[in-house]
């Protein structure tokens, strides 16, 4: 169209022919490159949300490791203050005890002086004290030499005992928990829950119920830890239950050491001297008999620990007849021991040891009386 409003035939028809064919493929083209943008998008946010999913979940799985790590640090820096002040408290028994050494115990003499040696040649008044006796000096290197021996570690230092300590009144025997070896291999991942886990372990009830300990809790961390180490030693169900039972009190009172959890456990389960003062694995504490604990720790180098614990979980018993009930349900509606039950394997003479472990193993029941710890299988 011209100024006038008609229609302007200026444009040749080749020229308009020309607009109609090239406007529709630009449109299209236009509209395909927008398509393509739009699906770069999404392709774009669709990855940036993939990652950030990634990268909170690798920061959450991060927190969770840092965690235990720090529940774990935490248990072994509580367990190695207790350990140091432990002992700082034998170190100065040992300095009282040796300071209230005199001359009669030979060990400390009294320089003797003469007349001679006072003046000697030099003309004044020294005091020169005899030579000290060849046989207190080459005692004195052996035992130095055996505590070197056992500080390094060696077969022939392992076998150096220490003498018995005097309690310090100053710290409670319930406080003194049993020297672990940090290293243990026999510890089962179950078993080693409790460990990386005391917070957990503290909040556990008091008590466990018996069907905690034969069938596993979602309530109680440790009877439920306790239950699924339990379920690969081949105990029958009184075995399991009196073993776990013993066992959680123990482990209670080990990873929160009070004199109320102290006051729970049987009069032979408490440590002896031997788990006290030697590196030895956890396995041996939970063992029922005190002298069988005390040779397993003595002769801990001269047999298979983890045969020696297997064979174990196979030959100890509960004197309880066979096929005879250890439950009964109380008023409450809630299965609870047979009083005769709980009696039988609270007692050191409830339990017994079968002929295999005792044949196989005789050093770890040297000393013992075996005809009282026998079990003879009808």
């Amino acid at each position: 169209m011209n100024d006038s409003g008609n229609p302007d035939h200026s444009l040749s028809p080749a020229v308009t022919a020309s607009r109609a064919k090239t406007s529709p493929p630009r449109a299209r083209k236009s509209v395909g490159s927008l398509d393509k943008k739009r699906e770069r998008d999404r392709r774009a946010q669709q990855n940036l949300r993939t990652k950030r999913l990634e990268r909170i979940q690798e920061l959450v799985q991060r927190i969770v490791m840092l965690d235990d790590k720090v529940r774990k640090y935490h248990y072994i820096c509580d367990r190695l203050s207790r350990e140091n002040k432990l002992l700082r408290t034998r170190q100065n028994a040992i300095r009282h005890l040796v300071a209230s050494w005199g001359p009669e115990d030979g060990l400390f003499l009294e320089p003797s002086f003469s007349a001679e040696a006072s003046l000697g040649d030099t003309g004044f008044l020294g005091a020169v004290p005899e030579p000290w006796p060849t046989a207190v000096i080459s005692e004195t290197e052996s035992a130095a030499q055996a505590m070197m021996e056992f500080r390094r570690g060696s077969p022939e230092g392992m076998a150096f005992s220490p003498p018995e300590l005097p309690t310090d009144p100053a710290i409670p025997r319930w406080s003194m928990t049993p020297f672990h070896d940090d290293d243990d291999a026999i510890m089962t991942d179950c078993f080693r829950l409790w460990l990386q886990r005391p917070d957990l372990v503290e909040s556990s009830p008091e008590s466990p119920t018996p069907l905690e300990l034969l069938y596993g809790s979602k309530r109680n961390f440790l009877a439920d830890v306790i239950h699924q180490a339990l379920r690969k030693c081949p105990y029958l169900d009184p075995e399991r239950l009196a073993v776990g039972w013993l066992c959680y009190h123990f482990i209670k009172w080990m990873i929160c050491p009070t004199e109320a959890a102290y006051s729970r456990l049987q009069p032979w389960q408490l440590p002896v001297e031997e788990q006290l003062q030697k590196k030895h694995p956890y396995f041996i504490d939970l063992l029922w008999l005190p002298g069988l604990r005390a040779n397993m720790i003595n002769k801990q180098h001269q047999y298979d620990l983890a045969d020696a614990f297997a064979l174990f979980t196979c030959c100890a018993k509960v004197r309880w007849p066979w096929g005879k009930n250890f439950l009964e349900p109380g008023e409450d509606g809630q299965f609870r021991m047979v009083p005769e039950f709980y009696d039988t394997f609270t007692r050191i003479d409830g339990w017994g040891l079968t002929d295999e472990l005792i044949m196989r193993y005789p050093a770890i029941v040297d000393g013992l009386d075996i005809e009282s710890i026998r079990f003879q299988i009808a």
